[in-house]
């Protein structure tokens, strides 16, 4: 199993990325593993975002992705549907797996 490293990324550097997938996870879970989000990035659409370089040192690779809310109607703390987006689907896979790494442990 490869251990995921995290840090927060420069928005820009997430310019023209777009929707990977879903997770679903607590609000809380997500501050768990990847510290507070970015509040008010877009009024109505997105509440809180998460701005993430992701990297395994198992692969020696570097991911980009972020974590938001889109248009979800609800607060983040009662929101558990979250879009993941990133240049292609590894976005996603690092993202899951770093959730996966902190409930195991």
């Amino acid at each position: 199993m490869k251990k995921i490293e995290i840090d927060e990324a420069e928005p820009r550097m997430l310019d023209n990325s777009y929707l990977q997938g879903h997770i679903y996870a607590s609000y809380q879970q997500l501050v768990g593993v990847f510290g507070q989000p970015k509040a008010g990035i877009e009024e109505g659409v997105v509440t809180v975002e998460w701005a993430l370089r992701l990297y395994s040192p198992e692969e020696d690779r570097t991911v980009h992705a972020t974590i938001y809310d889109w248009k979800s109607g609800m607060s983040p703390e009662s929101n558990t549907k979250w879009n993941v987006g990133g240049f292609n689907w590894d976005a996603l896979d690092f993202v899951s797996q770093a959730i996966e790494e902190s409930q195991n442990g």
